[in-house]
């Protein structure tokens, strides 16, 4: 990576070992409820919206920052030096064909906060993996696991991840 604060940043990062997007009600009062007893499942980050950062915080959580694409260059700026941010996820399962309008966003992000990465959840089976990061600064990579389900072939789960993990080391 040309970029250093983002190479050497990813070398200190302490992923926590599970992390929920879940992330409840729109009421404070709930939502605090609910990201204790998340914690207390074993949680260590927890998908928010921007007004619950402080709230992840004060919880001793990670904060998995939910943000708009058009948000990728404001958002981040305001956390740039934060702790507690973990990442940026900016959306769902985008396809191959649409990588390079995602890969503006994270570009956006980077620029605005290069210490914490932008991510969005990809669907391996749609293939191309392996131009993934041609197109993507690939800073952090999250695939689409929900390998239980039995619509979305749970017995290629390991080959999955294997495809992922051979785009990461490339």
């Amino acid at each position: 990576d040309p970029n250093p604060p983002s190479a050497e940043k990813m070398k200190q990062v302490k992923w926590p070992g599970l992390v929920t997007i879940f992330h409840g009600f729109n009421d404070a009062a709930i939502q605090n409820e609910f990201m204790t007893a998340v914690k207390e499942a074993g949680f260590g980050a927890f998908g928010c919206p921007e007004w619950q950062v402080e709230m992840c915080r004060s919880n001793g959580m990670l904060a998995y920052v939910f943000i708009w694409a058009h948000e990728a260059g404001t958002i981040p700026a305001k956390f740039k030096d934060n702790d507690t941010v973990l990442c940026y996820f900016v959306s769902d399962r985008i396809k191959p064909s649409k990588w390079g309008t995602w890969a503006a966003w994270e570009a956006a992000a980077y620029k605005a906060d290069p210490h914490h990465p932008a991510i969005f959840t990809m669907n391996v089976q749609w293939g191309a993996m392996d131009q993934f990061c041609n197109i993507v600064r690939g800073r952090a990579m999250d695939y689409y696991h929900y390998h239980w389900d039995a619509g979305r072939s749970p017995a290629t789960h390991f080959a999955m991840l294997d495809v992922l993990r051979q785009a990461s080391l490339k």
